[in-house]
């Protein structure tokens, strides 16, 4: 029985160390790809722990290697955005400036009473008072409220890629993008971490880190 209650131990410690090299996401904020690793730890440290004529080894080694196949998927899709998109899929806009896009809707399978529930949390009473309501790719839904009639700004870069479904809402061009970069001294659109226009015509520019 000691020896059982002590696999279990080191399995659980090992498990732990697993999910803390991954990252500290609660499990409500899991992508598909870190649920699914999740999920396989609990079972490949449940095999030990259950059977113990199997070597512990049987446990930790797959784990240690499906945290690092993790690590390295994240490492991926951190830098390079279609293999993100791939993998954990795209944000999907279900309200833009007050206006329903159903759509939209449809394709993530989000009812309107769902909407509504996902309203009445963020304490927001009427569709118009919505600047967006976005379906992230952990499932969850973010609601950010208008704030005084001002509409929301549109990313228009991430991490040195140009974002063409934020050019296309915005109203802009790839050429108005690096004429207005150029004006704030950036001739390389790599240098750039993140950019964001306003309808207002103001923009918001964060480059790299090492990057004057």
């Amino acid at each position: 029985m000691a020896f059982i209650i002590l696999r279990s131990i080191i399995l659980y410690f090992v498990v732990a160390i697993a999910l803390r090299v991954m990252g500290k996401r609660q499990i409500g904020e899991l992508q598909p790809s870190e649920l699914v690793i999740t999920l396989l730890f609990s079972e490949l440290a449940s095999m030990p722990m259950q059977d113990a004529q199997l070597p512990i080894l049987t446990g930790v080694l797959p784990i240690f290697a499906l945290a690092a196949i993790e690590i390295l998927i994240s490492s991926i899709a951190l830098k390079w955005i279609p293999f993100r998109n791939l993998l954990y899929g795209k944000p999907i806009i279900l309200v833009y400036d007050g206006t329903l896009n159903q759509k939209a809707m449809q394709k993530a399978r989000i009812s309107v009473d769902d909407l509504i529930e996902g309203m009445r949390t963020e304490g927001v009473l009427r569709v118009e008072d919505i600047g967006y309501a976005v379906l992230e790719t952990n499932g969850n839904l973010s609601i950010i409220e208008k704030q005084k009639g001002e509409q929301m700004p549109e990313v228009l870069v991430i991490d040195g890629k140009v974002i063409a479904s934020g050019l296309k809402r915005a109203g802009v061009t790839r050429d108005w993008l690096f004429s207005s970069l150029s004006k704030q001294g950036v001739n390389n659109i790599h240098e750039v971490f993140f950019f964001t226009k306003e309808p207002t015509g103001r923009t918001q520019l964060i480059k790299k880190d090492g990057i004057k």
